[in-house]
């Protein structure tokens, strides 16, 4: 079995989940909220006013994100134990390490799914909302594009480890709740010199640069050095989960 077969596979398996819509009413409730207080927040800044309140919001993006996918992941789990698909791929000649190749990518598929998702609902409710208050602001598309795809790439490696814990434990509520555990001190230890071996850290240390582009500092964020070193730090930890998860996956099952 070659790889796009072993994905197709993958991606059958997931196909009657309601993920989609679990994204949908996701993004739904942060425009809600952003959108109920737009007036009062516009009115707090004086210069690029909407790249600010869409910066605010990606940080809020950026902490939804990873709850999203540890549901994923936790569904994904879910199936094949429930199937004791596990233990039916591994008893036949099939490179586990393909296998667990097929599933990250199923994982950072939905992972843009919901990012395009989101993206989608935050510029027309943002759009709605401005002219509900009868705010001639427009509305930045492309800056909103780009600090979403910032948000996907930086959490790549968390969204790794993930599912490598995912993996490690075999009970899906412990997985998700230890994942939920990690994610939640990302947001004090970016701030810190320990924000390098914290991947759950990444995306909000590599958005700092970010502020630098909204305050006039120059470059616009992707190009700064945080978001940079940050992708490198994102390469390492996947490649480093990558290969735990590829060891341990179906072990618990089999056993």
């Amino acid at each position: 079995m070659n790889f796009l077969r072993s994905l197709q596979l993958e991606l059958q398996k997931t196909k009657r989940t309601k993920t989609v819509i679990l994204f949908i009413v996701t993004a739904i409730f942060m425009v809600f909220m952003t959108g109920m207080n737009l007036n009062t927040t516009i009115s707090t800044y004086r210069d690029k006013i909407m790249e600010n309140v869409y910066f605010q919001d990606s940080l809020a993006w950026n902490l939804f994100l990873p709850f999203l996918m540890i549901i994923v992941a936790t569904m994904m789990k879910g199936v094949e134990s429930k199937n004791n698909g596990f233990v039916k791929m591994l008893s036949l000649p099939y490179n586990p390490w393909m296998m667990n190749a097929a599933k990250l990518c199923v994982l950072f598929s939905y992972m843009a799914l919901a990012s395009i998702v989101y993206l989608i609902i935050h510029n027309v409710g943002m759009m709605a909302a401005l002219k509900a208050i009868k705010r001639e602001l427009s509305v930045p598309v492309v800056y909103d594009m780009k600090l979403v795809f910032m948000v996907f790439t930086l959490n790549i490696a968390a969204v790794t480890v993930i599912w490598m814990i995912s993996q490690l434990l075999s009970s899906p509520v412990l997985s998700a709740g230890l994942s939920l555990f990690f994610v939640v001190p990302g947001v004090l230890v970016a701030n810190t010199e320990a924000w390098i071996g914290y991947p759950f850290a990444y995306s909000i240390h590599g958005l700092i640069g970010e502020l630098k582009y909204l305050h006039g500092g120059g470059g616009t964020g992707a190009e700064s050095k945080d978001f940079l070193t940050c992708i490198l730090a994102s390469l390492i930890t996947v490649i480093l989960a990558y290969v735990i998860s590829s060891r341990l996956i179906g072990k618990n099952e089999i056993k």
